[in-house]
C-alpha cells in the first residue's frame, strides 16, 4: 500500500518508493531549479551520519548519499550509510521539534531507535508522517552552505498544519539530472 501511494506523488522522472531515489520536497520553496531533498551533512566522502540529518539542495547526477529507500515496512533507508532516519525520541515517544538521525534500521531500546521512531507512512497528500501524528519537516529559513549557490535547512518532525504545507510535503523522485 505505502508503494502504491508513493508512486502517486512521483515528480519528473519518476521512481518507485522501494527503488533508490531522493526525497524531495513536493513545494521547491526559494530553489526553483533543483529544490530541497533529504541529506546526510558532508560531502566527498567525508560525511558524518551521526549528526541530524537536514534538508539541502538536490544534488546533480547520482549522489549516493542522497539516496533513499522507502521500504515496504515504513522505513527510509539511506544505502549508502546503511541505516534509516530515526525520529528523535524516548519510549517510543516523540515531541514536536524533534530532530532526525540515522541509526540501525534493526536496533530496539527503550531509549534508542525502534520501529514507532522509524517508521513512516506516506499520506495521499504527500506527507510523511511518523507516530501518526507529526510530519517530516523542513525549517521555515534557508542558509548557505559552503558555497552560496547551495542551501540547507534543518529537518524535523512537526504538528502537519496548513500553515506549513509547503514544507511537509514530500515525492520520490529520481536523482535530480540523471
Amino acid at each position: 500500500m505505502i508503494r502504491a501511494l508513493a508512486a502517486l506523488f512521483l515528480l519528473a522522472a519518476p521512481a518507485a518508493a522501494e527503488d533508490v531515489s531522493y526525497l524531495q520536497l513536493q513545494d521547491r520553496l526559494d530553489r526553483p531549479r533543483d529544490g530541497y531533498c533529504l541529506d546526510v551533512l558532508g560531502a566527498g566522502g567525508n560525511f558524518r551520519p551521526d549528526l541530524p540529518v537536514n534538508v539541502h539542495n538536490c544534488k546533480p547526477g547520482n549522489a549516493p548519499d542522497g539516496r533513499v529507500i522507502l521500504r515496504a515496512d515504513g522505513t527510509l533507508y539511506m544505502p549508502a550509510f546503511n541505516a534509516c532516519v530515526t525520529a528523535m525520541g524516548v519510549n517510543r515517544t516523540i515531541l514536536p521539534g524533534a530532530a532526525l538521525i540515522l541509526a540501525s534500521c534493526d536496533a530496539r531500546g527503550a531509549f534508542g531507535p525502534s520501529l514507532a521512531l522509524q517508521q513512516f507512512e506516506l499520506g495521499q497528500d504527500g506527507t510523511l508522517r511518523v507516530a501518526g501524528e507529526l510530519c517530516l519537516t523542513a525549517g521555515p529559513v534557508s542558509g548557505p552552505t559552503f558555497s552560496p549557490s547551495h542551501a540547507w535547512r534543518p529537518l524535523f518532525v512537526d504538528a502537519c498544519t496548513a500553515d506549513a504545507a509547503a514544507r511537509q510535503r514530500w515525492a520520490f523522485i529520481a536523482p535530480y539530472g540523471s
